[in-house]
């Protein structure tokens, strides 16, 4: 296991740093990290978690427990940091000019061609 993408490369890809024979392999794919983030998201929420998943007694209790707010500032900083991984990640934009211009440029030729 590694953290880090080796500069080493095979035609079969990345070559371990350790015994510089074995090919490594990803061990999650890219859609199931960011599933994960995505759901680190959900949970770490509090504000959306008090809007729509807590009852109005459930939010009383929690406005009478002493360490509100320390908990608190630890849920902003485990939701901030996913945040910013997420805003790096390129997984969930899509740009849609690329995605149609295969697609419309293919409509325009065969609209032309249909003419007579």
């Amino acid at each position: 296991r590694t953290r880090r993408l080796p500069l080493n490369f095979s035609r079969s890809g990345p070559v371990c740093q350790a015994c510089k024979k074995a090919v490594l392999r990803p061990e999650y794919s890219d859609k199931a990290l960011y599933t994960q983030l995505c759901f680190y998201r959900y949970i770490f929420d509090m504000e959306y978690a008090k809007e729509k998943v807590i009852t109005e007694e459930e939010k009383e209790l929690i406005k009478k427990k002493p360490d509100r707010n320390e908990v608190s500032e630890a849920y902003r900083k485990l939701k901030s940091t996913v945040d910013r991984y997420l805003s790096v990640s390129s997984y969930s934009e899509v740009n849609l000019g690329r995605l149609f211009s295969v697609t419309i440029g293919r409509s325009v030729v065969e609209t032309s061609n249909d003419r007579p």
